[in-house]
């Protein structure tokens, strides 16, 4: 976790008004099952062999007022990391990586239990959305633009100095890749056209960070977490296709995640 480039625990400016959040409200959670585990995954575990209902990362109401910022560095120590392991970010993020875990794992048909059912890539089982797949080509988009950063010759300690150029072009693309890729249900969250800027910037800086460091050319579990903090970002605003449980994610995963 000390990797993290880009805290999830974006707090609002004015924190004494519970209507104007950010989409990572990450003050301590109130949840009586988290204040007596430090160990969500557990809790979560646990709740799933109870037969209790399977927590889903749940959507930003429409009504709420959604105060928008670029995400910056705030796990600096330890008491930083604490904070943010009791925190509804975290929650959240830990919430959606085992949506997305379970939509993959193999199931019996119920009516028919010597069926199983798998969804190998590139499954015909697997519907993909058009939310999905205009994710999908924004990810192609971003593969392009490496025409225009060939790898550099010569010896180098770590990654090869052309990311830099590539990462350039990616931060340039963003923003209007962004605009074309997510519904306007995402879109429609801003109000007035400050506030769709900053929208824009929010989800942007999770997308960006999730390509690794131009300055350290070295990418690491903190950028794998920003791109998965970019795909929740976007469920919360309501930007993938209501479906049954497993149906968007399994596209997710094998159309976004591994496309």
């Amino acid at each position: 976790m000390q990797e993290v480039e880009q805290s999830l625990d974006q707090q609002p400016s004015n924190t004494q008004n519970t209507q104007n959040t950010s989409i990572w409200e990450a003050r301590l959670t109130k949840s009586k099952t988290i204040e007596k585990s430090s160990n969500l995954l557990a809790v979560m575990t646990d709740d799933l062999r109870n037969g209790s209902a399977i927590p889903l990362l749940q959507l930003i109401p429409p009504s709420s007022q959604l105060h928008f910022e670029t995400p910056s560095k705030r796990i600096n120590d330890g008491d930083d990391l604490s904070f943010f392991l009791r925190s509804s970010a975290y929650a959240d993020m830990m919430t959606w990586l085992l949506q997305l875990n379970r939509s993959m794992i193999p199931q019996r048909r119920p009516h028919d239990p010597s069926v199983v059912d798998t969804w190998p890539l590139k499954s015909a089982d697997i519907i993909i959305s058009p939310h999905v797949a205009r994710l999908n080509k924004l990810i192609r988009s971003l593969d392009g633009l490496m025409d225009e950063a060939p790898p550099e010759s010569g010896p180098r300690r770590f990654g090869n100095a052309a990311f830099r150029k590539w990462h350039r072009a990616v931060q340039e693309a963003t923003p209007s890749l962004l605009r074309d890729a997510l519904s306007d249900k995402v879109w429609g969250r801003a109000q007035g056209d400050a506030d769709l800027i900053s929208l824009n910037h929010e989800i942007a800086a999770y997308l960006l960070g999730s390509f690794g460091s131009p300055e350290r050319l070295d990418y690491g579990t903190g950028h794998e977490l920003s791109f998965l903090a970019f795909l929740a970002c976007i469920w919360k605003l309501g930007g993938f296709s209501n479906a049954d449980p497993g149906h968007e994610e399994r596209g997710i995963v094998t159309a976004i995640i591994q496309p």
